[in-house]
């Protein structure tokens, strides 16, 4: 399967230090979405996903790669995150993903990221659901 989307997005955000808080200014403007579901094997699955925004300047990616178990797709995946301000961070690790709760179905993420403003890395997790059509 092939996605693609677009439409609108907007930013909010506040800067905190010693004296306070401070929120800047919203921005707003596009976001473009793509997405690939590809099914290499009967027991594979590829996922490639790209977003682009226009109201941080930011790009997303993420692919990974799973081999069917129990009915749940496992294996590496691999994120980048950059914006316009100069900030990136990579992250790796594992997914398990079409994990199934009644009509919802959801991944669940696990790994390491890396940032480029303060070169440290730390674990990550997320958790993502969708209802199939």
């Amino acid at each position: 399967m092939v996605a693609a989307y677009a439409g609108p997005e907007g930013s909010v955000e506040a800067l905190s230090c010693g004296c306070g808080t401070r929120a800047l200014p919203a921005r707003f403007g596009l976001r473009l979405h793509g997405e690939v579901w590809a099914r290499p094997s009967e027991t594979t699955l590829l996922n490639a996903t790209l977003i682009l925004g226009s109201a941080r300047g930011d790009v997303w990616g993420r692919l990974a790669y799973g081999d069917r178990i129990e009915g749940i797709y496992l294996g590496p995946e691999i994120a980048l995150y950059a914006d316009g301000t100069g900030y990136r961070k990579l992250s790796f690790g594992l997914h398990a993903t079409d994990i199934a709760w009644g009509d919802v179905r959801f991944r669940i993420s696990g790994g390491y990221l890396i940032e480029t403003q303060t070169a440290r890395g730390s674990p990550y997790v997320a958790v993502s659901a969708w209802m199939p059509w």
